[in-house]
């Protein structure tokens, strides 16, 4: 139908968003590490899916690159729910509508970023006590 966004539509947009459409047609296996990651992003939206589990999106991306994906994630988190994991406070500040932190396995905190920087500081210092 007319106006609704094709799946040629959907690929390019994705690949614009995480800034590799310069390079579509390059095999994969020739991408940085940069860019395989922020080509899994894009793979994982195709379909627009109502859940998406991303793992440490950004690691290891210059400031730049990350930006970009943190740009395209947040367009894309409207009417899904994302679970991303990441050791960078800065990337679930940015991303996180609810942030869970876990420790030792365990979940040992939850709310919004500002709840959690109320809670405990900016330094996000959460010590478990440990039971013997």
């Amino acid at each position: 139908m007319f106006g609704e966004p094709t799946e040629e539509n959907e690929i390019q947009d994705l690949l614009k968003g995480v800034q590799l459409w310069d390079v579509r047609h390059k095999q994969s296996g020739q991408y940085s590490g940069g860019m395989r990651r922020r080509l899994s992003v894009a793979i994982a939206s195709v379909g627009s899916p109502k859940v998406m589990f991303l793992d440490e999106p950004t690691t290891g991306m210059d400031p730049l690159s990350r930006q970009r994906v943190w740009n395209m994630i947040q367009k894309i988190k409207k009417n899904r729910a994302i679970i991303l994991t990441t050791h960078s406070m800065e990337e679930a500040d940015a991303l996180g509508d609810r942030i869970g932190i876990m420790s030792e396995g365990k979940l040992v905190a939850i709310g919004s970023s500002l709840h959690l920087k109320s809670k405990f500081g900016a330094g996000y210092r959460i010590k478990r006590k440990r039971q013997y």
